[in-house]
Protein backbone atom coordinates (compact mmCIF):
# COMPACT_ATOMS: atom_id res chain seq x y z
CA UNK A 1 0.00 0.00 0.00
CA UNK A 2 2.86 2.42 0.82
CA UNK A 3 4.51 1.56 -2.46
CA UNK A 4 1.28 2.51 -4.62
CA UNK A 5 0.92 5.91 -2.56
CA UNK A 6 4.59 6.61 -3.62
CA UNK A 7 3.47 5.83 -7.07
CA UNK A 8 0.75 8.19 -6.97
CA UNK A 9 2.27 11.22 -5.17
CA UNK A 10 5.08 11.24 -8.05
CA UNK A 11 2.84 11.01 -10.64
CA UNK A 12 1.44 14.51 -9.34
CA UNK A 13 4.76 16.17 -10.12
CA UNK A 14 6.62 16.57 -13.64
CA UNK A 15 9.84 18.42 -14.86
CA UNK A 16 9.68 21.53 -15.59
CA UNK A 17 9.40 22.99 -19.35
CA UNK A 18 12.46 24.01 -20.83
CA UNK A 19 12.37 27.57 -20.67
CA UNK A 20 13.89 28.81 -25.00
CA UNK A 21 12.65 31.92 -25.21
CA UNK A 22 15.13 34.95 -24.38
CA UNK A 23 13.75 37.33 -21.86
CA UNK A 24 12.90 41.10 -22.83
CA UNK A 25 15.63 43.76 -22.52
CA UNK A 26 15.43 44.78 -18.95
CA UNK A 27 14.04 48.51 -18.50
CA UNK A 28 16.52 50.73 -16.96
CA UNK A 29 15.05 53.58 -14.06
CA UNK A 30 16.94 56.90 -13.35
CA UNK A 31 16.24 57.93 -10.02
CA UNK A 32 13.02 55.78 -9.45
CA UNK A 33 11.42 56.78 -13.15
CA UNK A 34 11.76 55.77 -16.33
CA UNK A 35 15.31 56.96 -17.84
CA UNK A 36 15.09 60.63 -20.21
CA UNK A 37 17.21 63.33 -21.52
CA UNK A 38 20.17 64.28 -19.83
CA UNK A 39 21.50 64.37 -16.03
CA UNK A 40 23.40 66.90 -14.35
CA UNK A 41 24.16 64.97 -11.03
CA UNK A 42 24.66 61.45 -10.21
CA UNK A 43 22.17 59.45 -10.88
CA UNK A 44 20.95 56.03 -8.69
CA UNK A 45 19.40 53.58 -11.66
CA UNK A 46 18.09 50.41 -11.25
CA UNK A 47 17.25 47.60 -13.90
CA UNK A 48 14.41 45.47 -13.86
CA UNK A 49 13.11 42.51 -16.73
CA UNK A 50 9.76 40.75 -16.64
CA UNK A 51 11.50 37.90 -18.46
CA UNK A 52 9.70 36.59 -21.63
CA UNK A 53 6.44 36.70 -20.19
CA UNK A 54 5.88 33.11 -19.22
CA UNK A 55 6.30 33.43 -15.73
CA UNK A 56 10.04 32.06 -15.82
CA UNK A 57 12.26 35.33 -15.10
CA UNK A 58 14.98 36.19 -15.47
CA UNK A 59 18.55 34.55 -14.17
CA UNK A 60 20.65 37.21 -14.46
CA UNK A 61 21.43 40.60 -16.05
CA UNK A 62 24.27 42.66 -16.92
CA UNK A 63 25.11 45.93 -17.42
CA UNK A 64 27.78 48.30 -18.89
CA UNK A 65 28.37 52.57 -18.13
CA UNK A 66 30.28 53.20 -21.44
CA UNK A 67 27.78 52.62 -24.38
CA UNK A 68 29.31 49.25 -25.11
CA UNK A 69 26.96 46.04 -25.58
CA UNK A 70 27.13 44.07 -22.29
CA UNK A 71 27.86 40.64 -22.18
CA UNK A 72 27.20 37.69 -20.02
CA UNK A 73 30.81 37.74 -19.13
CA UNK A 74 31.87 40.57 -16.21
CA UNK A 75 35.02 42.52 -17.13
CA UNK A 76 36.23 45.67 -15.73
CA UNK A 77 33.30 47.08 -18.09
CA UNK A 78 31.00 44.61 -18.06
CA UNK A 79 28.87 44.36 -14.49
CA UNK A 80 26.49 41.49 -13.32
CA UNK A 81 23.52 43.90 -11.90
CA UNK A 82 23.22 42.87 -8.61
CA UNK A 83 20.66 45.77 -6.89
CA UNK A 84 21.04 49.74 -7.36
CA UNK A 85 24.03 51.72 -8.79
CA UNK A 86 24.68 54.92 -9.23
CA UNK A 87 26.14 56.24 -12.29
CA UNK A 88 27.61 59.72 -13.03
CA UNK A 89 26.60 62.47 -15.81
CA UNK A 90 27.19 61.52 -19.52
CA UNK A 91 27.69 57.74 -18.31
CA UNK A 92 25.54 55.52 -21.33
CA UNK A 93 24.07 52.74 -19.59
CA UNK A 94 22.92 48.93 -21.88
CA UNK A 95 22.19 46.57 -20.08
CA UNK A 96 21.02 42.48 -21.10
CA UNK A 97 18.71 40.06 -19.28
CA UNK A 98 19.12 35.49 -19.39
CA UNK A 99 17.46 33.04 -18.53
Amino acid sequence: MAASARRSSASMFSAPAADSTAPSAPSVLCNGSACSGTYTGTVATTLSSNGDGSGSGVAQMYYTIDGSTPTTTTSSTCFLYTGSFNVSPGATVKAIAVD
